[in-house]
């Protein structure tokens, strides 16, 4: 059976519910929550009712954490409950179950000032007034959100808030030093994580492996760490045998990738911040040493844009735009992956020592 059809209950009237419903949890659950982080200069504030959600969302992001202050202003609120644990449900939906898309779209639901995307399974809510900056995350359950989630929390939420305020969401990995690194870009299992996790036992440091944040209008464009979470496929974890006793979800292997919490092991290894002096595509190629041949802007924008458009949801022709931009400004190159992997980094630092 088909059931789409056009909600009866606007977004923002919807918003409006999901609010009331925040506030009733805040009512009647003790345990609250408050914690800051600067990200890309920016500061969001999380507000928690109930505990279930800390262990999901703040690992990855612990390395932004900042302590509030009396003149902190932030410029993001993100409110965050779960039923199963708080015992206030999530409003009744106002669409269909047809008319949930993909990146959690629902389709007829559109309005420029609330953006609203579902995660059916999971049955995960992320709202974002634009005008407020106020954004809601809710689930039925916590122990439902999947490890993947955990890996990269609050990505659709963030992802809107900062194309506000001029930055780009590119799925990507970022690996450099302060004087500058590369962007790796490429669809799932090109060889991003491995190329970044490469690097913890060198000289390079690591702003990410799967998101990261492009703010490209300044003169030399910044890529920003979201993300601490390193994420490895289960049959690619034997490579990093002194990574296997850190990744925190060894019990799940069997169904989900290896997710490593880098802050509480290698805090010194992160870097906030750093500009992008190349992109960098990964490609796997079975040989022993891993080389570097220069390639064009369009296979760069290639590896980078349909892996993140198709991840955000609402991303549309300006997020194109952007990236567009970006890889015109910054030179292209192959990294052609060996099994040797203590030469990646090496192949990466003697790039960025002569760039």
């Amino acid at each position: 059976m088909n059931d789409t059809h056009t909600p009866a209950v606007s977004p923002r009237e919807f918003f409006g519910d999901v609010l009331g419903q925040f506030r009733l949890a805040e009512s009647v659950v003790e345990k609250k929550y408050e914690f800051f982080y600067r990200i890309a200069g920016l500061t969001i504030k999380l507000k928690f009712v109930g505990d279930a959600l800390l262990p999901i969302i703040t690992p990855a992001i612990s390395h932004l954490r900042i302590e509030p202050h009396a003149s902190l202003d932030p410029g993001l609120t993100v409110y965050l409950w779960d039923a199963a644990s708080t015992g206030v449900n999530l409003p009744t939906r106002p669409w269909g179950t047809d008319d949930n898309v993909s990146r959690g779209d629902i389709r007829g639901f559109d309005d420029p000032r609330i953006k609203t995307a579902y995660t059916l399974g999971p049955n995960t809510l992320s709202m974002f007034d634009t005008e407020q900056n106020l954004g809601v995350f809710c689930t039925t359950s916590a122990a439902h959100i999947p490890t993947d989630y955990r890996g990269s929390p609050l990505l659709v939420i963030l992802s809107w808030w900062t194309s506000a305020n001029g930055l780009q969401y590119v799925h990507a990995g970022a690996v450099g030093t302060n004087e500058g690194g590369v962007l790796l870009v490429g669809k799932g299992g090109s060889g991003k994580s491995t190329s970044a996790l490469s690097c913890i036992a060198s000289e390079l440091k690591y702003a990410a492996d799967d998101y990261c944040l492009l703010d490209g209008r300044a003169e030399r464009p910044v890529v920003y760490s979201i993300y601490n979470s390193a994420k490895l496929a289960a049959d690619h974890v034997a490579r990093f045998p002194s990574l296997v006793p850190l990744i925190s979800n060894r019990e799940h292997l069997a169904t989900d990738k290896a997710v490593i919490y880098l802050n509480d092991h290698h805090p010194k290894k992160i870097l906030e911040s750093f500009p992008v002096k190349a992109v960098f595509v990964p490609k796997i190629t079975g040989r022993r040493d891993t080389t570097l041949s220069r390639t064009s802007p369009l296979i760069g924008l290639k590896a980078l844009a349909p892996s993140t458009l198709f991840q955000l949801s609402g991303a549309a022709e300006a997020n194109f735009r952007v990236m567009a931009d970006f890889v015109r400004r910054i030179p292209s190159y192959f990294l052609e992956l060996g099994t040797d992997l203590e030469q990646i980094p090496a192949v990466i630092s003697d790039y960025l020592s002569e760039a």
